[in-house]
């Protein structure tokens, strides 16, 4: 079933969705909420209705009718973790907030309460929560990938610095983000550096031609084909394709966008 489903576009809706709820103050911004809305989310999308369901949480928002809103959630689920077999105490849950809702309080639709139950793609953007700024999003990747020693050099971090920057502002961020946290579950070094190497080029080659720094990107272009002879002989132990004067530049902040 997974294989079969589009996940940047589930990903997608469940972030236009966690947004707009966030925005207008009807959803905490912690795991829980989030990991239940994007359970939701996961178990709709592409099923009958979705979009009748999509405009009706957004028509309960503009019209300041939390109580509603959290009680249509808390019944979708429910029945979805009825469905999938997850959480405990469904019915208790549920009648509580059954109850909380006749009193025109319910301010909440929290049913699954263990992280472990939200699906995975969800549980990878967790590590990265919250996203909200170029160095915050630098320092979390880090941390994720602390446990490879090539990242604890100097130089691999500060490429990684120069990834998080430009990764930042990219629409594909969560796609490019789930296929890292892919990589550290399932892969080795070799894989991750050549991963990070890949993207720095896709990042800095073409700002280097738009700049004509002509030899910076020939250094670039070798380093890259250097670095493939050596993934595809599971020998890779760096990502960094910037020559020293780059290094010094991304480190002053005096590389074009940084």
């Amino acid at each position: 079933m997974q294989m079969n489903r589009d996940i940047s576009k589930i990903r997608k809706e469940f972030l236009e969705l966690n947004t707009f709820l966030l925005k207008h103050y009807v959803m905490k911004e912690d795991i829980i909420s989030m990991g239940n809305l994007a359970l939701f989310v996961d178990s709709s999308y592409n099923r009958q209705k979705w979009l009748e369901k999509k405009k009706n949480i957004k028509e309960w928002v503009l019209q300041k009718n939390a109580n509603e809103l959290n009680m249509f959630m808390a019944n979708e689920l429910y029945e979805i973790a009825l469905r999938l077999g997850i959480s405990d105490n469904l019915k208790f849950k549920l009648h509580k907030m059954t109850s909380a809702y006749k009193d025109s309080s319910l301010r909440y639709f929290d049913i699954v309460l263990d992280p472990y139950e939200f699906p995975v793609w969800f549980k990878r953007m967790m590590e990265y929560f919250p996203v909200s700024n170029k160095k915050g999003l630098y320092l979390r990747i880090l941390k994720r990938l602390e446990n490879y020693p090539i990242f604890q050099k100097r130089e691999e971090q500060l490429a990684v610095s120069y990834f998080a920057k430009k990764v930042f502002h990219d629409e594909k961020l969560w796609d490019i983000l789930d296929e890292l946290e892919s990589l550290i579950e399932n892969k080795t070094e070799n894989d991750i550096a050549w991963f990070m190497a890949v993207q720095l080029f896709r990042y800095s080659y073409p700002e280097m031609e738009k700049n004509n720094r002509k030899e910076e990107q020939l250094y670039t272009l070798l380093k890259l084909k250097e670095y493939k002879a050596l993934y595809e002989k599971k020998e890779l132990q760096t990502c960094d394709i910037f020559s020293d004067t780059m290094k010094k530049e991304i480190s002053n902040g005096l590389f074009r966008s940084i």
